[in-house]
């Protein structure tokens, strides 16, 4: 009996010394439900909705990495990740690969987002029609004194945050519909740099995220916006003009608008960070980034008797 008991005690010993040994190696390891990556045109909300998701419980930790719309899709399609945030679905071609390779994937809506273009504060003008719109995208109109005679005459730029970015796929997609993209336009490397262009060079405009000049974003729209002005869209519809916020785009008045998903490698409940994006506190926190949950949130309101 004896024998037994210093055996199983060496047994326990052993098993402890194993397990102290290997603690490094377990902290570190990142299981791939941890693993996430966004496109980088949605940062602000992403960092918000991380925040909020690890106040949740100790053990809520995810690694969150930005990339461009094309590296995004390509590190989905070659398994390198199995969540992403995206400004778009899968597109057919995507969708029949992964269905060739029998694996299962599921796209989910999760907000209305806003394309916003902004201009220094000394810009003339303050809105744009939809004509005036389509014709700086097709690089008809390229002068500053076609939009107002107290603009310079100097060429009009078109800055963007990469030049595989979202938000000029969607500028592409939706007013280019095919056409080349005129020598007017520049891409740099971070909205972050759209917003420091636009502000030193007059009679530049520059296209950007909604998120990161909401007013609802504290950390980095306050300071944005005392650097430039965002522009009114005319709705060709209505033929008024709107601003990107929340109250037109939930109307759908403001015309540039864009849809954010979340799309996982087999189904999104078993992603803890994937699930609470769909659920009430994740949308919670799209609302209040200025953004448009794709389900909206209960509100209670208390009536006085």
């Amino acid at each position: 009996m004896r024998i037994n008991l210093f055996l199983l005690a060496g047994i326990f010993f052993i098993a402890m010394a194993a397990s102290c040994g290997s603690s490094s190696t377990v902290s570190q390891y990142q299981p791939p439900s941890s693993r996430i990556y966004g496109d980088m045109t949605l940062k602000p909300l992403l960092e918000s909705e991380k925040l909020a998701f690890e106040g949740l419980r100790s053990e809520n930790k995810i690694n969150l990495t930005f990339l461009s719309e094309d590296e995004l899709f390509k590190s989905f399609m070659v398994d390198s990740v199995r969540l992403i945030v995206a400004s778009r679905k899968l597109n057919e071609s995507e969708r029949k690969d992964l269905r060739h390779r029998q694996l299962v994937f599921n796209e989910t809506k999760i907000a209305t987002d806003a394309i916003a273009l902004i201009v220094g504060k000394k810009f003339a003008v303050d809105n744009l029609s939809y004509r005036q719109l389509y014709d700086i995208v097709n690089g008809k109109i390229n002068s500053g004194k076609q939009l107002s005679p107290t603009l310079s005459s100097n060429g009009i730029k078109v800055v963007f945050d990469h030049p595989h970015s979202s938000i000029i796929r969607q500028i592409d997609d939706s007013l280019l519909k095919g056409n080349k993209r005129p020598a007017t336009f520049f891409a740099l490397n971070s909205p972050e740099d759209v917003v420091n262009y636009v502000e030193k060079n007059e009679n530049s405009i520059g296209i950007i995220g909604m998120s990161w000049i909401s007013e609802h974003n504290d950390t980095t729209a306050g300071s944005f916006l005392d650097k430039v002005k965002v522009l009114e869209l005319e709705n060709p519809n209505t033929h008024s003009y709107y601003l990107p916020l929340q109250a037109y785009i939930a109307t759908k008045e403001y015309i540039l608008l864009r849809e954010v998903f979340v799309i996982t490698l087999g189904n999104t409940v078993r992603f803890p960070f994937g699930n609470y994006l769909t659920n009430d506190k994740g949308q919670r926190v799209v609302l209040k980034e200025g953004l448009i949950p794709a389900s909206m949130p209960p509100r209670l309101v208390k009536i006085e008797p």
